[in-house]
């Protein structure tokens, strides 16, 4: 594969939400509204157009990343804006050749660029962990609910970039306020494929579980 890496446009936008529906179908559940929450996302004031990447391969788009400010707010309230990551799409006939590591390491050289001190997702740490992100209770940060989660993990992306920041990470409500009759109306437009289990949603039920107040 010859992978370039560039910034997304409006004419990217249905190949890509067609290309996250394919890369995310019965991956954590039966099958998938991820390619629905992208399509919130970009509309939601959260959403960082300069750090949406394709992948291309010989023109075709085989990959993207999206990202959108979110923050840790401290025990005063106070809020400390830092970047989240996600979702984080590679085509199926292109898993396994590096497109997502790619994405995933210019998406943080360029929020480092643009000044940003940490980046947080929710996540495999089977995956994650290879770029640098380790467990957000490492930092002191835990989910919005107050709990401390396997699932969440940081990195900070300057020098002790997370070290004085403590407390709930807050993502945009684009990833959990997800409309199911919405959401329905958006996806009929879409390739349908069949739903059906796969070993990764009983590994991703587990690891949802994996939370706990400190």
């Amino acid at each position: 594969m010859a992978i370039s890496i560039r910034l997304e446009t409006p004419a990217d936008y249905r190949a890509v939400e067609e290309l996250t529906k394919r890369a995310f179908w019965n991956v954590n559940t039966l099958g998938c509204k991820e390619h629905y929450v992208l399509h919130l996302l970009r509309e939601d004031d959260a959403f960082i157009p300069e750090l949406s990447l394709v992948a291309e391969d010989f023109g075709s788009v085989v990959g993207h990343i999206a990202a959108s400010r979110a923050m840790v707010e401290d025990q005063e309230g106070k809020p400390h804006e830092v970047l989240c990551i996600g979702p984080l799409s590679v085509d199926p006939v292109a898993q396994g050749a590096g497109v997502g590591s790619d994405l995933m390491k210019r998406c943080l050289e360029l929020a480092a660029e643009m000044g940003f001190c940490g980046a947080f997702l929710f996540g495999d740490p089977r995956y994650y962990t290879r770029f640098g992100f380790r467990p957000a209770e490492r930092y002191g940060v835990c989910d919005s609910e107050g709990a401390f989660a396997v699932a969440l993990m940081g990195i900070p992306l300057t020098e002790n970039g997370l070290k004085d920041i403590r407390g709930r990470f807050v993502e945009s409500s684009c990833f959990s306020n997800v409309a199911d009759e919405a959401y329905a109306e958006f996806d009929s437009d879409f390739p349908q494929f069949q739903r059906g289990y796969r070993k990764s949603q009983s590994d991703f039920a587990v690891l949802s579980t994996l939370r706990y107040f400190g």
